[in-house]
């Protein structure tokens, strides 16, 4: 997600370009033209190494300063929306998703659950089975022996 500062550097990003140019998302033009923020390392007693890019950045326009291009500024600020509507509609997607997948998960344990249980009672039933056979055939034994 950006920051506050990002949607900034966005919006003055585009607002310093000519407004002869395409109509193309500025969104990626600025992203491509701001420098990577590269941290610098710092030594055991706290001091810094170097300098980080964010203080080579120029400080950002405050919105009383007149801005150079207010379509291209009101352009990135609709784009900007516009992505920020995008995420959160694929933050509800997700929710939903991942709610779909937990359920299906549950159902998965149930059915196991189920499953086990019914196997449980197929082998009980199986021993009873065979138990009910033993006593046919005893039954049988005894009949021939009593001359029927």
């Amino acid at each position: 997600m950006q920051t506050d500062t990002d949607r900034q550097e966005m919006i003055m990003a585009a607002a310093t370009k000519p407004a002869s140019r395409s109509t193309k998302s500025t969104a990626k033009k600025t992203s491509a033209a701001k420098p990577s923020s590269k941290k610098s390392s710092t030594k055991s007693t706290g001091t810094s190494t170097g300098t980080t890019t964010a203080s080579k950045r120029p400080a950002a326009k405050t919105s009383a300063q007149p801005v150079a291009n207010p379509k291209a500024v009101a352009r990135a600020r609709e784009q900007l929306e516009q992505a920020d509507r995008k995420l959160a509609t694929v933050q509800k997607l997700e929710t939903r998703v991942t709610q779909k997948l937990s359920a299906d998960a549950q159902r998965a344990r149930n059915v196991k659950k189920s499953l086990r249980a019914s196997e449980e009672l197929l082998d009980k039933l199986d021993e009873r089975l065979g138990q009910a056979k033993e006593a046919r055939k005893e039954a049988r034994k005894k009949l021939r022996k009593l001359g029927a």
